[in-house]
């Protein structure tokens, strides 16, 4: 699931999916035996659909990081590599900061900016002072 699909989702405001067979009572004598009928499994499948997408968006929203940043372990030494999710950078680099996306996401500064190349969002700059000489040089003249 994506992150845009998860945010519309969870917005829904006190949504109580127990609500929806009542929905048929209200109007039942307007269907036939066998219209009634579909209506009523269809409601039920809605129903159980509707609470599945709830509960896993809720999971999602207590996982003390989102579901966009993944840790991968590889088994070997080091640090494990940590993928985030593109569509989201592309979108959170137009509103924000990279050190602002690193601390929503609780990531090094670095990871984001890697990311950011390896993506192609962003291009790379040049560093101004290659090395700490030419910065001296710099200062001198």
């Amino acid at each position: 699931m994506s992150f845009f699909t998860g945010y519309r989702v969870s917005r829904l405001p006190h949504f109580d999916p127990s609500k929806l067979p009542e929905l048929h009572l209200q109007n039942g004598s307007l269907f036939g035996p066998e219209e009634l009928h579909t209506l009523r499994t269809n409601l039920s499948h809605m129903q159980t659909d509707i609470r599945l997408q709830y509960q896993d968006t809720l999971d999602e929203s207590h996982h003390g990081r989102p579901a966009l940043v993944q840790t991968i372990r590889t088994g070997h030494r080091g640090r494990p590599h940590i993928v985030i999710d593109p569509e989201f950078l592309q979108w959170a680099y137009g509103h924000r900061s990279v050190s602002g996306i690193s601390r929503f996401l609780d990531v090094n500064r670095d990871t984001v900016r890697n990311a950011l190349l390896d993506y192609g969002i962003a291009e790379p700059h040049q560093k101004p002072f290659p090395n700490a000489t030419e910065a001296t040089e710099c200062r001198v003249q």
